[in-house]
């Protein structure tokens, strides 16, 4: 009972006076938590009274340190700088004072006159003290980590509302992405697509892993994306977002959120700012390197009886060849098959059963229940994900300066294949009027079809970054340069597909069923009603004729990004003036977008897919049984993907200066500021008061087709410019050890996509000559914000932690994600020419509260004092005034989820790790409901039909165990229930439109090295 009274009592700043001395060597036989492999970046240690100092450096550190009183009294620092290793930050703290330290083997420091240094260091330390007569020292601090959680640390000693996600906590759960790493987190979210045609979709979706990643109500597009500090490239080809699918949870060294922006940081953050950080040498306290493995099984490629395994293997060493320098490298290389089963459905495939005989949804019926499905359309896809890079840092740190680089590459190539086999009522509809005045649309036929597409996709990332740090006495300076290169591209697409067609032309379907399409529901899939015969009409797909004979496309999508920052912060120690801090940065950046497509005769008119060849051999590889196993038992050949690319490409035809350039647009971007704050403090109150200046311009150059006559279409250019002032003041309070309140407000902003600025022009022309353009609008503003945060956090004395946070984001000139299509916004009517640009909607905000808690057993015997439960909750409500006269006056916030929440239990004791989790993420509006002329030609417009993306979770489990100092083994299983990955409706209520997508569950093993 000793020992553990002992170890409770460690765990805070202690005086006691007086004390035996052999007190000393007791309290250092205690066990402390070895924190070295999940260090985060130390922050600098300010000049002054050296007691101060110490106190810091052990809550930053998360280390027991142990000084008597008398030997640091009246004794003054010069400080330390930010980020430097224990070792040198004690020894930069120290220097000059007549002191020195011991690292102890269990993880704690002593600090000790010089003189004393070998008796001190050589004293063994015994476990009981012995006999005798015990002498008294007159004080003794015991400066200890009341947070052995580095995480619950960093955000503690942070000015602000921040997360840490150390490569601890990320090993807890079998996440395959950054993405889902970050979605474990209060107030973040996780999707797996966007609404870009080229690279988003259920296809992408399909893919089964977390890519965007939204904060506190904001999707990706409204958060900054930084590597070591860097800009990351924003690559996507029709938005600012940024997809994290490339970038597999380890090998980082941890992820800072960072939920507020302070005028030190990029104004361009509504959401929030993240900032993935890789290791460096000076991250352990010891040379090593390691080799970790990896295998998994995708259970539902099993059921399809295709490629389901992958794995992969990452290199890491760090090294320190002097005492100044440190070298650290990595390299990863993984690859996984997937497969996954589809419901889908296509814009048209949709309508009201009654009508107003205007195309309107009969009067007295929700237009969510009046939804009538006129196809079923179950496909699965099938597919490699490729990825490999690494990172590298060089440090030298020295005593008053350092200097660094930082290196990171990462590449991912995607393979995919989908196959469909569909049956589709597209034409074969009848409307017949009823009294009232309302009409019943109803369904004749139905055509059969089989659809084969690919969906490729590159995705690069690199950064580059050069700097140091310098210190004067109570001036510090930060500077770097930096650069960035990213691409998401979609090359060498293809699609084709076949059906029942007119024998006339060889080009159009004909309805097969011969009788109307009856649908009846099982479950959330819809199920056709059909004879023997129709039955075996379906299951013979290779006797379906070419309709597409084929379509090649290739976009590409890139971005060039560099700068330079720099900061200086001086320590004055002037009354309640504790520092003043001010900078600069500069951004400067291109785009480049191409997107060419090629209609390419592949197979001439009237083959059969039986029939067909390429290179002497058929294109069928074989057959499967069902397109979704247990669902629908259709069979559906498989086609040589690579076959039909290399004809495609050997045979596609020359564009014309139009399908060359309609789709292409390059642009640049720059973005200077500059800013100034304060830290003012005032007893337990800290004041933080600062205003940031930004000023953007960006120029975009388009192909502009606006003119009926084809010889007219030349290059055309757009220029806007942006000038940002945003002020904002946070005041922290620590009025106990234990509890820490924060109060802010701030302002941010975000600049238009490239595309909704420029984006070319597009033109079409009625059959009565009427002319229509559609074009960007250079003249859009950015959405500008304003954000109120309130959070209270307390730490207890026995494994405990609470936080609560509440925001609201108010926001004017609100834009929205409409993927590849411009916001519906104005039009313009010259006569029988029409000009429709896009515009700023209205108001928007986001109102939520965020609850944290954790608990772990530390006052329990062995080994129960080992467990713990962790768990958040984030409830949100949103609204939009989107100013668009197809939608209602009020809508929820795309992308926004009501809830959010986590739920784990783990156990971490004597080298085991084992972690049941549990992630949930609420119902969101994906995609507003525009979708045009419906299935029947009624107007499928308005808010009741916007696309809802239903509520998922996962149940996850991971076990690790160390074998040895330097072996681990650990296995885990991702959605362990097998729920469904995504299922969206049109309407929140109505289940009639769905898309459904299941990607089964993934079991994962691996093996550490570490030697």
């Amino acid at each position: 009972m000793r020992k553990r009274r002992q170890k409770q009592d460690h765990r805070r700043k202690s005086t006691i006076r007086p004390v035996p001395a052999i007190f000393t060597a007791i309290f250092l036989t205690c066990p402390v938590p070895l924190l070295a492999a999940e260090t985060s970046p130390l922050h600098p240690v300010p000049a002054g009274d050296l007691a101060d100092a110490l106190r810091r450096l052990a809550l930053d550190s998360g280390r027991n340190l142990l000084v008597i009183s008398d030997e640091v009294r009246g004794r003054t620092t010069g400080g330390s700088r930010e980020g430097a290793a224990i070792e040198d930050a004690l020894t930069q703290i120290l220097k000059g004072t007549g002191l020195g330290f011991r690292l102890l083997p269990n993880g704690a420091i002593s600090v000790f006159p010089l003189a004393d240094r070998h008796a001190r260091a050589d004293a063994p330390a015994p476990a009981e003290p012995p006999p005798g007569p015990l002498h008294e020292i007159q004080s003794l601090e015991i400066f200890a980590d009341r947070f052995p959680d580095p995480a619950a640390r960093f955000a503690w000693n942070e000015t602000g509302p921040a997360v840490l996600l150390t490569p601890g906590d990320i090993a807890r759960a079998p996440d395959g992405t950054v993405a889902e790493a970050l979605a474990r987190l209060p107030g973040s979210g996780v999707a797996l697509t966007t609404l870009d045609h080229y690279l988003g979709g259920g296809d992408t979706a399909a893919r089964g892993q977390g890519g965007f990643v939204s904060i506190r109500g904001m999707d990706s597009e409204y958060n900054v994306t930084l590597i070591n500090g860097v800009n990351a490239a924003q690559s996507m080809p029709y938005s600012r977002q940024m997809s994290l699918s490339l970038m597999p949870p380890q090998g980082l060294s941890g992820i800072v959120v960072r939920k507020t922006s302070g005028a030190d940081m990029d104004g361009d953050a509504i959401g929030g700012t993240i900032d993935f950080r890789t290791p460096t040498a000076f991250d352990s306290d010891r040379p090593f390197t390691r080799i970790t493995t990896q295998g998994q099984i995708a259970d539902r490629a099993l059921d399809y009886h295709l490629d389901a395994g992958g794995g992969g293997v990452q290199v890491e060493t760090s090294q320190r060849p002097g005492p100044a320098v440190g070298i650290y490298l990595t390299g990863y290389y993984d690859q996984r098959n997937f497969t996954t089963s589809e419901l889908d459905w296509q814009s048209g495939d949709f309508g009201y059963r009654l009508s107003d005989g205007r195309g309107n949804s009969a009067q007295g019926l929700s237009p969510g229940s009046n939804l009538v499905l006129g196809a079923v359309n179950p496909q699965f896809t099938t597919g490699t994900i490729e990825r490999y890079g690494g990172n590298a840092s060089l440090d030298w740190r020295g005593d008053n300066n350092s200097a660094y680089w930082r290196g990171t590459y990462g590449y991912a190539s995607t393979r995919q294949n989908i196959y469909q086999i569909g049956l589709q009522s597209r034409g074969l509809v009848s409307a017949t009027p009823l009294p009232g005045g309302q009409v019943l649309h109803e369904t004749t036929d139905a055509q059969l079809h089989y659809w084969f597409e690919t969906n490729p996709e590159l995705a690069e990332l690199v950064t580059q970054t050069v700097g140091g740090t310098s210190r004067q006495g109570s001036v510090t300076a930060d500077y770097s340069a930096f650069f960035s290169y990213g691409q998401n591209s979609k090359p060498d697409h293809i699609e084709t597909s076949w059906g029942i067609e007119n024998p006339s032309d060889n080009t159009t379907y004909i309805g097969a069923l011969g009788t109307p399409l009856t649908l009846s529901w099982s479950g959330r899939y819809p199920v056709p009603a059909l004879t023997a015969a129709q039955r075996a009409m379906i299951a013979d797909p290779s006797s379906y004729r070419v309709h597409n004979q084929g379509e090649l496309n290739s976009m590409e999508s890139t971005q060039r990004k560099g700068g330079a920052r720099f900061d200086v912060t001086v320590e004055t120690n002037a009354g309640i003036l504790d520092r003043v801090r001010f900078g600069g940065k500069y951004v400067a950046s291109r785009r480049a977008i191409s997107d060419r497509d090629w209609n390419v005769p592949l197979f001439a008119r009237g083959q059969t897919l039986a029939d067909v060849t390429l290179s002497g051999a058929p294109v069928i590889t074989r057959t499967l049984p069902a397109v979704i196993p247990g669902r629908y038992s259709f069979p559906v050949p498989l086609l040589d993907g690579d076959r039909l690319l290399a004809a495609a490409l050997a045979r596609r035809p020359a564009l014309s200066p139009d399908e060359e350039n309609g789709n292409s647009m390059d642009g640049t971007e720059t973005v200077a500021a500059g800013y100034a704050m304060a830290g003012l403090r005032i007893g337990a109150l800290e004041i933080l008061p600062g205003v940031r200046f930004e000023s953007s311009t960006i120029g975009t150059r388009f192909w502009d087709a606006g003119a009926p006559d084809p010889l007219r279409h030349h290059w055309g250019t757009s220029h806007t410019a942006y000038d940002e002032l945003l002020p904002s003041l946070f005041i922290n309070a620590r009025p106990t050890e234990d509890l820490l309140l924060r109060a802010g407000i701030w302002t941010s902003y975000a600049r238009p996509a490239f595309f909704q600025l420029g984006g070319g022009t597009q033109t079409s022309v009625s059959p009565d000559g009427g002319v229509t353009i559609a074009e960007g609008n250079p003249h859009l503003r950015p959405v500008e914000a304003t954000n109120f945060d309130l959070a209270a956090e307390w730490r207890g004395p026995k494994g405990g932690h609470l936080s609560v946070a509440g925001y609201l984001k108010q926001m004017s000139h609100y834009l929205y994600n409409s993927g590849d299509s411009y916001l519906t916004g104005t039009t313009t009517n010259l006569g029988s020419l029409s000009i429709s640009r896009p515009e700023n909607g209205g108001s928007a905000r986001v109102l939520g509260v965020e609850l944290a808690a954790s608990q772990t057993a530390v006052w329990a015997p062995p080994p129960f004092d080992g467990l713990g439960i962790a768990g958040n909750i984030t409830l949100q409500n949103s609204a939009a005034h989107l100013n668009d006269p197809l939608l209602g006056r009020t809508n929820p916030m795309q992308g926004t989820p009501g809830m959010l929440a986590n739920l784990s239990l783990f156990l971490e004791r004597d080298g085991l790790m084992a972690c049941l989790s549990w992630r949930y993420s609420g119902a969101y509006v994906e995609q507003y409901g525009e979708w045009g002329s419906g299935y029947f030609g009624t107007a499928m417009n308005g808010s009741a039909l916007n696309k809802w993306v239903h509520p998922s979770d996962s149940l996850d489990v991971t076990i690790r165990y160390r074998l040895s100092p330097s072996v681990e083994v650990s296995a885990a299983a991702a959605n362990l229930l097998g729920g469904d990955a995504y299922y969206s409706t049109i309407g929140r209520t109505s289940g009639t439109v769905a898309q459904i997508i299941n990607a089964g569950r993934v079991f994962r093993s691996g093996l550490i090295v570490t030697f």
